[in-house]
């Protein structure tokens, strides 16, 4: 720091003045030594440090001085500028010490208000704070701390280093050195913060304030140094007097000066000071002493400096010391003791010049002695009027004041320290000073005062009583009494006398010693005797003082109100608040033990009455001062509650005669006013209001007292205090009035709970506010019992009430077992005899008692209420927290059955509640009402669940209990658990291992599993054990462990177990549950790819444990807000505030969505309402549920794999956020802006409410590339908030109205979404049940119902206003607002393949945008989507799309390319620009086997005629020279892959020419054998259709000509072997020509044992003359649909087999294996196809055949929907197959479309449903296998409908081949049938209907009657 450079800065405020190093040096050093402080290892080394810095600091300094020529002026300016401040700062650090650190001194500051009384100044001596109460922080000084900080550090090093450091460094020479270079540099102003004209002032001060704290804490040191320092300092001092006494004139400051410099005058006082603190220290020789006692003598009474105020001021500190020096010598010298007492004595008493200029100033008049100190005059003006002269000489006061108590104070030093050397020397003061009645005007009766505590000090000193010490207290205390009293005389009297005048003048000095004397009195008396006394004077006082104002005005025959002396009541208030405050409570037992109970009790009623009447008890007046509503509300705490002593109905008519105010003087406005009041305060029915009326002024008085002190009680009591009204209800006195007294405080009372309710409300939700709602639930439980009913209907009523307010009271385990005992406490008292005996309940300690009722039959009924109202109680809490009740119960029968085998009610009555009120079983819980109704209770009830982990509990309680018996045993002592625990942790890891490591399928798995769950046990009973038998606090890691179980392990049956686990500890350690919790991490994994197959995330662990979390976060809302806080940050962390984020870190799978919206609506459940204080994190957690919400649909439409009870559970959930999103709008409006408003309330100008509002769009901003999927379609200009859409200097109120639009209008988009997320789930749910909204309830539930009502009238709503409003997102002036957006901000959305169908348009592309560049860098979207590009059907060919599609399907394998030949190669008619071309010359030379398909289906579309004569005139000429070039390119060894394969294929296809002149029968089917036998079979060859696998042979015996009229297509079977299409293809090209099979090679037959695992047989049809293009599209779509079905996880069934052409009318087809066609099944059994099933399968009831229907059912819905789809027609029997396992298979499309037979006539229904068919489905509609397939079938179309756009791509490229399948508005009728823009619902309802008219149709038949009498096809 001696070489740092610190910056020339300008400081922020004005009035700082410090130079930065020194600043910094100050603040470095401070640090350093709190941290030397706290940690004495260090301590050493910190100072030895800071001594070397200030040694270097000075020797530069004296090296400086040595040079003879002046420095360069930069070098001086560093020296001021750097060395010589850090010096100073380092000095001022090392000069002070930190205070001791207590964790109380915030919790003192935040009660001072509370604590203390600002109108009461202490007059206590600090030096005699031992004689009096310590502590009590009752009354809060005026007075100022010193304005010289004395608090020094306790303890240096021992060593005198820094002594002569210091010494040195105040040398003359030194000084003047430094005083030349600070004034050079001050003049120049060269420095921006530099006030030091001089060096020396500053260094003097302090550096003589560390040598007095360094010499303080020395001991020991020799006598020749303390004289050297002795002299030293007195040449200071000296020279510091002499300027002090000259220089009078620089006592203000210099504010004629530019640059503001430090004052050397107060520099030079506050030096003094520190210098006479040093003298005095110093002193240690008793004549040293005498002389420094004369000259500070000298010093206080004879100051040499002036008189004025300003001056006074000025020496202020030097006095102060001055005055303490007198003290601090009279202690350590007590022969001096009795000078300084005479000086002192003296300053204060003559008084000091000094005294009576400052009190003059003070006062502001000169004219009248002493303070006036009146509290309030007779006109009843403001209390604050009187002293409003002193607030502009405050700093007076406070000089005056702490003159007088620091005068004060050393007088008592001087006083202890005389009593050494005489006795009497106390006695003679007091004696000196009490007769002096001058001192009470000037001094405010400090000093009467300090003498009657100086007597009792005196006894504390001599440790003896005198007689007359009792007789002494009296006297005083009665003069003061009557000193009132007189004074208020001449408050009340007009003309009063002279000497009440007088006494006038003291009587605010008597009222201010009283409340000393209550604050620090002692009493060690038995049951507060000495406290009691004083409470018993000033209350009467008090009442003394109402009575004398009323004989004043009777007197006076006044017309003032009887409140008008209610100022002179009122200043002792707070007196009596003081002394109250001190004393135990006055209510319970031991209050009637005081020996002034009774006394007591009456002057607390006369109290209650005065101040109901005076208006003491309002705060909304403002009438009178706050400190006296705060006394008495002080006072209602601890007072006595106001019943009568005897059971007498003559108590309460008698207050008309012993009330303390009188009827007399009470007009009858003033009456008439009471009674209004009290109505409106109390709100009573009208019974009670007629009451009031008849009552007079004492009943009246009486029932107000009663209500404003339990009022003010349960509003200022730390802790609840209701059950204190039920003494007012079984007051016998009250009971037996016949006025209706008793209706009256039954009023008052439900009144009062009300109050109670809404102040515990208002209370943090902590365990202390937890606690009393316990207790006062226990107490109304008793209460309940009470013979008196009025009494058990108000507890009733009350209870019920409290749990409307507070529901966790019903599930609290506290409450449980009280209730539970409770009725066997009961029953126990049945048994007593028929006396008047009384019983106190346990579980509270208010010490509540009630009577027995008399006879047998009555206690029977009690018993009876009781068990009721605790069943119906119990009942209620296991609907709001079904998981914790049962967990609360669970415990308490484990626990309660350890008491032995005995008859226990309340274990009785918890294992009724649970048998009574179990939950349904999952087994059960799915099944429509009408179910669960007939099932018998054990069948359909959980309760077998339930005592299992009872059983558990019991059985790993025991097994610890007995593991801690063998460890403590062991040698391992007291804490032998430890090594158990860490046993048990290791081997929970171990077991966790030990299952990752296994497979489920090996044997020993279940053991594994066992052994965890086990493990798992054992560590939660090791908790409950040591916490509950040990009374050991269980470590955290055991906690931890237990928490983190799931991490370790994360399966279903897992976490079941864990679970419970965490409940049995949540219930038996409840203490402990905060700490447990913190340790639950993040629930919800993270995102699980999805494949073709359905891949749902495993979410029932998750869905366990988010349960779980739900239930206490519900339970924990209401009790506890440090579980709110824990469980609001578990949120903040799990929720990510950014939307569609390509890794997420939940999963966005349908199956995952009730996972996620659970644990939404814990977010939910914690922001509404008054659960989160109003804070930034509230904020932020309702943006992150808004952003995960959203974040959810940010995926491809997927629909539910679950279904039955896991898919209606979902529903329930998203139908629960649903409602509470819907509800969040009134909570947007109210809560939003409320809580910025409390974040940026106490922000300075320069921060921005912008910076807190753009939170709301963090995750727009955040991540532009996942910003798109929080567009919300608005008007044009208007957009989610941002950072850049809100300025800085925006208004507040601007922000919050976009703040709420921007919530509002996520809100509205995630209520759209939800509910169209909603209606699928309910289609997918229910999809035969949709037209009536009962259909859905029976299978959601009556509640969900109605709220799914609700989603579905809003979304009606919605889509009625899109009609006409446009910024909704159903519109389509929406979509065009989106469209404008992508074009716009096309970077922002170009990472999304799906935004490019918003991004192209045709009339973009037709104008050639300037945005169109844009999508050369779009991700890459389907092949199917590219190759659309390339059809001017779809858009306009423009080149910079066919760039973007040929870079599309160049970044996809060949492979992928393969499926959609057929549609590249028609996307050349329309490719102009050559780039379709390329894009095939470029894949076919990347795989041979996409190039042999290539030029197969360019073969197949050169021609329009089947005999490949007549040319296309647009693809022959595109086509053959792409061909040729595809051959060209071809590699040699491709090149002989090629003419390999196509020589083979010609050969196979040329059969059929050859045998087509043959007749039909035998010998065309010798003919085709023959030409078979003919084929020579070379290695490497496929079929066409079959490119996955090679050809190994050829069953030459298989020929079979089909049958065909003018065609000749045949049959044969190939031997095959799966290899797929990159190993055949590299077969092809290694395989050479030169090993043909011979033609006369027997074939094998399929099965050999030899054969390989991939070799089978596959049959092929080969057609020639016959166009197979349409079979091969309509086999694309069914391929595609079975890919759909698969990912979707329907259970339907496809065989789309393959279908290749090859030539002009020339193709190859597969057979289907093992398949029949209904033709043939027909001819051969003569029966239909039901009949067949059953007898290939077995009867109905048979297995097989019911797993024959089932897969019967699968594909028949399928092909029905694809039919349908597709509108396939000539669906008759020939063209239906059946396989072996009772597949419907359709084969032959000839007909589809638009085409169909009989002229396109559209004759065949939609679907084939004929009574053959519906018989194997049940035979009826209603029939459940129907159904199913009805549900199949709607289910099939719903997940085909988000592929309307790509089944629309697959179809438009075929438009323009020709296919008699298209004329025209194929497109138009395909969008038709597939209703895109349908709801779920709506299209489910059109399924349905297409169904119902299929069904049985009559055309059906009829069309199948036409082919058997044209075509002999049976039917």
């Amino acid at each position: 720091m001696a070489t740092a450079v610190f910056p020339d800065e300008i400081s922020v405020f004005k009035s700082h003045k410090i130079p930065p190093a020194e600043t910094f040096s100050f603040c470095f050093n401070t640090l350093l030594n709190d941290i030397a402080a706290s940690n004495p290892d260090i301590a050493d080394r910190i100072i030895d440090t800071q001594v070397e810095l200030m040694t270097s600091i000075m020797s530069t300094l004296q090296e400086m001085k040595k040079h003879v020529t002046p420095f360069p002026f930069n070098t001086r300016k560093t020296i001021c500028k750097s060395l010589v401040p850090v010096l100073l700062g380092l000095a001022r650090a090392m000069a002070r010490f930190p205070q001791p650190y207590t964790t109380m001194k915030s919790e003192v500051k935040r009660d001072l208000k509370r604590t203390c009384f600002s109108n009461f100044r202490s007059i206590i001596p600090r030096s005699l704070s031992s004689t009096f109460q310590a502590g009590t922080g009752l009354i809060q000084s005026q007075s100022s701390d010193s304005v010289v900080d004395l608090s020094f550090r306790p303890s240096l090093r021992s060593d005198l280093m820094c002594h002569q450091i210091i010494l040195k460094c105040l040398a003359k020479d030194q000084l003047e050195f430094l005083d030349g270079l600070s004034l050079d540099i001050f003049v120049s102003n060269s420095i921006k913060i530099f006030p030091y004209k001089s060096f020396s002032g500053t260094l003097n001060l302090v550096l003589i304030a560390l040598l007095r704290e360094l010499l303080q804490t020395q001991t020991g040191l020799a006598g020749c140094f303390l004289k050297e320092v002795q002299e030293y300092i007195k040449t200071i001092f000296a020279s510091g007097s002499l300027d002090l006494n000259t220089k009078q004139h620089e006592v203000g400051d210099d504010t004629g000066e530019k640059v503001v410099a430090v004052n050397r005058f107060k520099l030079n006082v506050q030096t003094n000071a520190s210098c006479v603190d040093i003298l005095v220290w110093a002193a240690r020789e008793e004549n040293v002493a005498d002389s420094l006692v004369q000259r500070l003598t000298d010093r206080i009474l004879y100051p040499r400096h002036g008189n004025s105020s300003r001056t006074i001021l000025a020496h202020l500190p030097l006095l102060l010391v001055c005055l303490d020096g007198l003290g601090n010598l009279a202690e350590e010298h007590p022969v001096l003791a009795a000078s300084a007492i005479s000086c002192l004595r003296d300053f204060l008493v003559n008084p000091s010049d000094i005294l009576v200029e400052l009190n003059d100033k003070g006062r502001g008049n000169h004219n009248k002695p002493g303070i006036m100190l009146t509290v309030t005059n007779s006109e009843d003006q403001d209390v604050l009027d009187s002293t409003r002269d002193l607030k502009g000489n405050s700093a007076v006061v406070t000089a005056f004041e702490k003159l007088r108590d620091t005068a004060i104070d050393n007088i008592c030093k001087a006083l202890r320290a005389g009593i050494k050397t005489d006795p009497d020397s106390v006695k003679a003061f007091i004696a000196s000073v009490s007769n002096r009645y001058k001192v009470y005007l000037l001094l405010g009766n400090k000093i009467c005062t300090l003498s009657i505590y100086q007597d009792d000090a005196n006894n504390s000193f001599t440790s003896k009583k005198t007689e007359n010490e009792d007789k002494v207290y009296e006297d005083v205390m009665k003069l003061f009494s009557e000193t009132t009293v007189e004074a208020s005389h001449a408050v009340y009297g007009q003309h009063g006398d002279s000497r009440r005048q007088e006494y006038s003048h003291v009587s605010g000095s008597v009222i201010n010693a009283l409340a000393n004397i209550a604050a620090n009195m002692i009493d060690n008396t038995e049951n507060e005797a000495r406290m009691a006394d004083l409470l018993v004077k000033l209350l009467e006082l008090f009442v003394n003082l109402g009575l004398e104002g009323k004989r004043a005005l009777d007197k006076t025959q006044s017309h003032m109100k009887a409140n008008s002396c209610a100022g002179n009541l009122g200043v002792l208030i707070p007196v009596v608040a003081i002394l109250v405050r001190r004393m135990n409570p006055m209510n319970g037992v031991d209050f009637t033990l005081k020996p002034c109970s009774s006394r007591l009790k009456k002057l607390f009623s006369d109290f209650w009455q005065y101040c109901v009447v005076m208006g003491f008890t309002s705060e909304e007046s403002g009438v009178w001062p706050q400190d006296w509503y705060d006394g008495v509300k002080e006072i209602s705490i601890k007072s006595p509650k106001l019943t009568f002593n005897s059971a007498q109905r003559s108590d309460l008519r008698l207050i008309s005669f012993t009330s303390a105010i009188a009827q007399d003087g009470v007009s009858l406005n003033e009456l008439h006013e009471l009674k209004n009041q009290l109505l409106t305060q109390l709100e009573p029915p009208p019974n009670i209001v007629t009451l009031l009326k008849q009552y007079q002024f004492p009943i009246l008085v009486y029932l107000k007292s009663v209500f404003w002190l339990e009022y003010l009680r349960i509003h200022s009591s730390k802790k609840a205090t209701f059950h204190i009204l039920f003494d007012y209800l079984e007051d016998k006195a009250i009971q037996k009035d016949k006025t209706g007294v008793y209706d009256c405080i039954c009023s008052i009372v439900e009144k009062l709970f009300k109050e109670f309710l809404a102040v515990m409300a208002g209370q943090p939700k902590s365990a202390a506010r937890e606690l009393d709602l316990e207790n006062h639930a226990e107490i109304l439980l008793i209460h309940f019992n009470n013979p008196n009913k009025a009494i058990q209907r108000l507890a009733d009523k009350f209870l019920s009430n409290m749990v409307d307010q507070f529901p966790h009271i019903l599930w609290s385990r506290r409450v449980l077992y009280s209730m539970l005992d409770k009725v066997v406490l009961c029953l126990i008292h049945n048994g007593f005899e028929m006396t008047y005996q009384s019983y106190k309940q346990v579980g509270h300690n208010t010490g509540q008692s009630i009577m027995l009722k008399d006879t047998q039959a009555e206690r029977e009924q009690m018993v009876k209420d009781f068990a009721n109202r605790c069943k119906a109680i119990i009942e209620e809490a296991v609907k709001w927290a079904p998981d914790t009740m049962r967990s609360h119960l669970k415990e308490y029968i484990n626990n309660k059955g350890d008491e032995g085998t005995g008859s226990h009610a309340g274990l009785s009555l918890a294992t009724e509640c649970v048998h009574s009120f179990a939950s349904l079983n999952s087994l059960s819980d799915s099944l429509p009402s009408t179910y669960q109704t007939s099932r018998p209770t054990c069948v359909k009830n959980d309760t077998s669940s339930f005592f299992s982990s009872l059983s558990q509990r019991k059985a790993f309680s025991g097994r610890v209990t007995g593991m801690l018996d063998l460890s403590d045993d062991s040698d391992v002592g007291s804490q032998g658990w430890e090594p158990l625990m860490e046993k048990l942790i290791k081997n929970v890891d171990s077991a966790a291992q030990a299952v990752h490591a296994a497979q489920e399928t090996e044997e020993k798995f279940p053991k594994l599993l066992e052994k965890f769950h086990d493990a798992i046990w054992k560590i939660a009973g090791l908790i409950v054990a040591l916490q509950g038998d040990k009374g050991v606090k269980p470590p955290r890691k055991l906690f931890f462990t237990l928490a983190y179980a799931p991490v370790k392990l994360f399966r279903a049956d897992v976490m079941v177990d864990i679970v419970e686990c965490w409940h049995w500890v949540l219930s038996a350690c409840s203490q402990h549950e905060l700490v447990f919790l913190q340790d639950l991490g993040d629930p919800l994994a993270p995102t699980e790819g999805m494949q073709l197959a359905p891949r749902p995330p495993c979410t029932v662990p998750h869905d366990i444990w988010i349960k779980f979390l739900h239930e206490r976060i519900e339970v924990a809302k209401y009790c506890s807000q440090d579980q709110v806080e824990m469980y609001t940050d578990l949120l903040q962390r799990t929720f990510d505030i950014q939307v569609g984020s390509s890794s997420g870190a939940m999963s966005r799978h349908v199956s995952a969505a009730g996972t996620r919206f659970r644990l939404l609506n814990c977010g939910m459940s914690l922001l509404q309402g008054e659960v989160l204080p109003k804070s930034l994190a509230k904020h932020v957690l309702r943006q992150r549920i808004y952003s995960c919400s959203l974040d959810f649909f940010c995926t491809e439409k997927m629909y539910p794999v679950r279904s039955g009870q896991p898919l209606k559970e979902d529903v329930h959930v998203l139908l629960k956020f649903w409602s509470l999103m819907l509800s969040d709008r009134k909570y947007i409006k109210t809560q939003v802006v409320g809580d910025i408003e409390s974040i940026v309330g106490d922000t300075g100008p320069g921060n921005s409410y912008a910076d807190v509002a753009s939170v709301t769009s963090a995750f727009t901003t955040s991540n532009p590339t996942n910003t798109w999927s929080n567009v919300v379609p608005l008007t044009p200009g208007v957009g989610t908030l941002n950072k850049r859409s809100v300025s800085r200097n925006q208004k507040m109120s601007s922000n919050r109205e976009n703040l709420v639009k921007d919530y509002s209008k996520k809100r509205w988009l995630i209520l759209s979404l939800l509910a169209v997320e909603i209606d699928m789930m309910v289609t997918w749910l229910s999809p035969l049940d949709l037209e009536t909204p009962a259909g859905a309830g029976v299978q959601v539930g009556k509640e969900e119902a109605k709220q799914l009502a609700d989603a579905a009238k809003w979304r009606e709503d919605m889509q009625n206003r899109t009609r006409t409003n446009p910024i909704f997102i159903f519109s389509k002036m929406a979509r065009g607002y989106v469209c404008q957006l992508t074009r716009t901000y096309p970077t922002k959305v170009c990472h999304i393949p799906q935004a490019l169908a918003f991004f192209l348009s045709e009339e973009q592309v037709e104008r050639d945008g300037p945005e169109l560049p844009h999508l050369l860098t779009w991700a890459r979207c389907s092949p199917l989507r590219a190759l659309s590009l390339f059809c001017k059907r779809t858009l306009p060919i423009h080149p910079l799309t066919a760039q973007y599609a040929t870079r599309v399907l160049n970044s996809y394998p060949a492979e992928a390319v393969l499926f959609y030949i057929p549609q590249l190669v028609q996307a050349v008619r329309y490719d102009d620009l050559g780039y379709v071309q390329e894009f095939i010359k470029s894949i076919s030379q990347r795989s041979n086997l996409v190039a042999h398909q290539i030029i197969w289906n360019m073969e197949a579309n050169m021609y329009t005629d089947e005999e490949g004569i007549e040319k296309d005139p647009v693809m022959y000429d595109k086509l053959l020279p792409v061909r040729k070039s595809i051959e060209e390119l071809l590699s040699p060894a491709a090149k002989n892959f090629y003419l390999r394969e196509f020589e083979f294929f010609k050969e196979i296809t040329d059969i059929s020419g050859k045998i087509k002149g043959f007749e039909k029968g035998k010998k065309r089917k010798d003919a085709c054998l023959a030409a078979l036998a003919e084929i020579k079979l070379e290695k490497g060859c496929y079929l066409p259709s079959n490119p996955e696998a090679l050809v190994l042979d050829i069953d030459r015996t298989s020929g079979q000509p089909m049958q065909s009229a003018a065609k000749a297509p045949y049959l044969a079977r190939f031997k095959v072997k799966k290899c797929g299409i990159s190993d055949l293809e590299k077969f092809g090209l290694e395989y050479a020509a030169t090993s043909p099979v011979s033609p006369g090679q027997k074939s094998g037959k399929s099965g050999g044992s030899g054969e390989e695992r991939d070799t089978y047989w596959q049959a092929a049809i080969f057609k020639v003359g016959d166009d197979c293009r349409q079979d091969i599209l309509a086999l694309q779509v069914i391929s595609l649909f079975k890919d759909v079905f698969a990912q979707s996880g329907l259970d339907l069934y496809l065989f789309p087999y393959k279908v290749v052409a090859t030539k002009p009318g020339c193709g190859v087809i597969e057979c289907v294996p093992d398949a029949k066609s209904r033709d043939q099944l027909g001819r051969r059994t003569d029966t239909d196809l039901f009949n067949y099933f059953k007898k290939k399968y077995g009867d109905e009831t048979s297995t097989s055949f019911k797993t024959a229907r089932r897969n019967f059912i699968t594909s028949m819905a399928a092909y029905s929907v694809m039919g349908f789809i597709l509108q396939i027609k000539d669906r008759h029997n020939g063209n239906i197959m059946v396989d072996e396992d009772g597949h419907i298979i359709h084969i032959d499309f000839g007909f589809m479309f638009e085409s169909s037979p009989g002229g396109n006539m559209a004759f065949e229904p939609d679907m084939k449903l004929t009574t053959e068919f519906v018989e194997i489905m049940g035979g009826k509609m209603e029939a459940q296998p129907f159904r199913w397939f009805m549900e199949l079938c709607v289910k099939a179309y719903l997940v085909i409908r988000p592929y309307t756009n790509s089944l629309i791509y697959l179809v438009q490229l075929m438009l323009d081949t020709g296919l008699p399948c298209f004329r025209g508005q194929t497109i138009e009728l395909l969008r038709q049938r597939l209703q895109p823009a349908a709801s779920e619902r709506e299209a489910a309802l059109f399924m349905i209907g297409v169904i119902q008219r299929s069904f049985l149709n009559f055309r059906t038949r009829a069309y199948d009657m036409l082919q058997y009498h044209q075509n002999q096809i049976p039917y």
